[in-house]
Parts: C-alpha cells; structure tokens; sequence
C-alpha cells in the first residue's frame, strides 16, 4: 500500500527503488516500519508470501520533524562573500551600475581584473566594465522576446539626453502603442526591466539612459506581429 502511494506521486520511481529508499530511511535509519509477514494457516503454506511493514504510532510526528528540518534547510540563508554577491548579481541580472549597486561597485572596480578572469576562464562569459557599469556579455547570448524588456530596451533608445521622471509613464505607453499594440503590458513591468537590465539612471526626478543601452538592437517589426 505505502510502496503504491508512493508510487502514484512519484511516477518517475520504479517500486523497487521506492521499496529500497523507504527501507533505508523508515527501517534502516529511523526504526519506524518493522519488516513482518503475514500469518497463514498450515493448509496456505505453500503460496506466495507479500510482506509488509508494521508502522510505528510516533511516525506522523517524527515525519513531519523531517519536513519541517528540510524546509529550514532550504530556508536558510547563505552568507555569501562580496565577490560572490557581484558574480550571482551578474549572473541574474548581467548588469551592476555604480548607482544602483555601490558597494558591489566599489568592490568590482577594485578587483576588476581578478573577477574579469574569474568569468573569462569560464570561456563563454566576457566582463565589460566601464567608468560605472559592469555588463556580463554571453558569447552564446539569445535574442529577448520578453515584451516588457523589449519595450523597455525602446523606451531607454528614445530617451537620448534624459526625460523628467514624470514624463516616463507617458514615453512607455507610447512605446507599448507603437511596438505592441493589441497586447496588454503593464507600466510596472517595462519600469522593472528598465532598471533590472540597467538600462537608467535617476538622478534629482531626472532620467537618463545608461551606457548599457547601446549593446541593444531592436529587430523592425509590423505591428501586425506584436503577438509573437
């Protein structure tokens, strides 16, 4: 029964791997199944014989102390080290901007060049770093189709010399108009991928695009194509 229901979750497990992890765990470690074998009458002696397990009452408890062990595992958080900061922030993001990320700044622009061969010795990465930026360029980099970051990458090209902040959300709307205009894309999410590509600064309400802004090209597309 238990070897079934196992079964039943986690299709991609044999019975026989999960007959052997519950007895590694359950049997072996814990102590809390107990191998037995039913009982038969001296004329019954002769068929085949199915054993199973006795279930130790405190198993709901002890299980769920298991549960509750592994999701404080997964829970915890890693102290990381400051170069391991700005290589998972590079990672995700590709981008640390002086502004946005000082102290990551700080530090990277210190160690340029020993975090440069870090990523170039990986042999797919190259670590562009200017006067306040540093962009993590994929050799195997793919196109973006994320609409936001597209419309994102438009809005940060139509900028050129700055906005005022209070001008953005009407620069976005008619960007989304010109490039998407049967879809719904929310302002929120254009001025998410804005900062998360690094593609602006904001300095005293007014906006500028960045030196990342250039690395993009925008593919012409009619705007019978927006649902792609």
């Amino acid at each position: 029964m238990v070897i079934r229901q196992v079964n039943s979750e986690v299709v991609e497990l044999d019975e026989k791997s999960i007959r052997q992890i519950v007895t590694e765990i359950f049997v072996d470690q814990f102590k809390l199944f107990t191998l037995d074998y039913p009982e038969f009458a001296p004329s019954e002696q002769n068929q085949e014989v199915t054993e199973y397990w006795h279930i130790n009452p405190d198993f709901n408890t002890v299980a769920q102390a298991i549960v509750n062990c592994i999701k404080k595992d997964f829970d915890k958080q890693i102290d990381l080290t400051t170069i391991q900061k700005i290589n998972q922030q590079l990672l995700i993001h590709r981008y640390i901007g002086s502004r946005r990320y000082p102290e990551l700044w700080n530090y990277l622009y210190k160690n340029k060049s020993q975090i440069a061969e870090q990523w170039a010795a990986l042999d797919r990465f190259d670590l562009e770093i200017g006067d306040s930026y540093a962009l993590l360029l994929d050799k195997k980099r793919q196109q973006i189709k994320s609409k936001p970051a597209v419309t994102a990458i438009s809005v940060a090209k139509s900028i050129r010399t700055g906005i005022s902040q209070d001008k953005l959300n009407t620069l976005i709307k008619e960007r989304i108009d010109d490039i998407f205009p049967n879809n719904y894309i929310a302002l929120s999410q254009v001025k998410e991928s804005l900062m998360d590509l690094g593609l602006i600064a904001i300095k005293n309400e007014f906006i500028f695009p960045t030196p990342i802004v250039q690395r993009f090209d925008l593919e012409e597309r009619s705007k019978g194509n927006d649902n792609e």
